[in-house]
């Protein structure tokens, strides 16, 4: 009897990541219609809180306001109940204990993470533009990081053909300058990295970066120049907010290695040389956190590959 090959691609799962987006999104949608409906109701596009309550109490006893609060409720309990299945379906997959494990990590989300992944550890089969076909193989972490855009690029990449030097984790800049940016999508372009995976790992760090847990507190919440905790020796705090705040700490002073249009106004990069802004600093330790999670869910995915060849690392 021949076995299926063992895969930590399960279709159910990302079937049900993909139900899950779409109630997300009709939700989202529909309460935004109804808001502006309240909106027109009370006769101004920003309605004070007073104002919304009155305007809803005004329209209670339409018919059609009524149907519209029930449709929306309705796609609210399908949400939760494909929420609630996609969780138990994350508990039986075999990086379920995985996440278990690890504090700050839901199976809500690292659910929808693998419904756009699929196997963090094997690469699946790939067309190229050619026409030729890449057959499935062991996907290298680089690979992972990269197709989450998680890589860096050299200074001045510009077209989709200058993000495939560094995309597979082993092809070589033919740039000479050695300062690296991270990748970033450029309009009209298409990048060969997954702006969903990214979101979604981007969710994710979110999470974990909230979990912090007494006595492990920052060290004046009212001072705004504080933005990372001091860490007491094992404590219970994700182990992805420690890193997150030792990133804080590394990036305090950080300065620029190239213009940064993100940390300048509007047609004035930050020149090389300045100090890096906040959000920008945060932008870095959570890529931290997203890339030693990415890390860390890889080398799972790989002991359960190689335990089920009956191998070892």
């Amino acid at each position: 009897m021949t076995h299926a090959p063992f895969t930590l691609h399960d279709p159910v799962l990302q079937t049900l990541a993909d139900v899950l987006t779409d109630f997300e999104d009709v939700r989202i949608r529909s309460q935004n219609r109804t808001a502006a409906l309240v909106r027109v109701h009370a006769d101004t596009d920003e309605p004070t809180p007073a104002q919304v309550a009155h305007a809803e109490a005004d329209m209670a006893d339409s018919a059609d306001y009524k149907t519209l609060i029930v449709l929306v409720d309705g796609v609210k309990k399908l949400e939760n109940t494909a929420t609630a299945r996609l969780e138990k379906v994350m508990k039986e997959h075999p990086l379920g204990a995985w996440v278990a494990g690890v504090r700050g990590v839901g199976e809500k989300g690292i659910a929808r993470f693998l419904g756009v992944v699929g196997d963090p550890y094997i690469r699946p089969e790939l067309t190229r533009p050619d026409g030729t076909v890449e057959p499935s193989r062991d996907r290298k972490m680089s690979e992972l990081w990269a197709y989450c855009g998680l890589h860096t690029l050299p200074v001045g990449h510009s077209t989709p053909e200058d993000q495939r030097y560094v995309s597979d984790g082993e092809r070589v800049s033919s740039f000479s300058s050695e300062v690296r940016v991270a990748a970033a999508r450029r309009r009209g372009q298409h990048a060969n990295w997954s702006g969903e995976a990214r979101k979604r790992l981007w969710t994710i760090s979110e999470a974990v970066i909230k979990s912090l847990s007494a006595p492990c507190v920052k060290p004046d919440p009212d001072d705004e120049r504080v933005r990372w905790a001091t860490h007491v020796e094992g404590c219970t705090c994700s182990p992805y907010r420690v890193i997150y705040d030792a990133s804080r700490v590394r990036y305090a002073d950080a300065q620029h290695d190239a213009e940064c249009v993100r940390c300048g106004p509007s047609g004035k990069p930050a020149l090389p040389g300045s100090l890096l802004s906040n959000a920008h600093k945060k932008g870095r330790a959570q890529r931290k956190v997203m890339k030693e999670l990415l890390r860390d869910l890889w080398l799972e995915a790989r002991r359960l590959h190689l335990e089920a060849r009956g191998e070892t690392a």
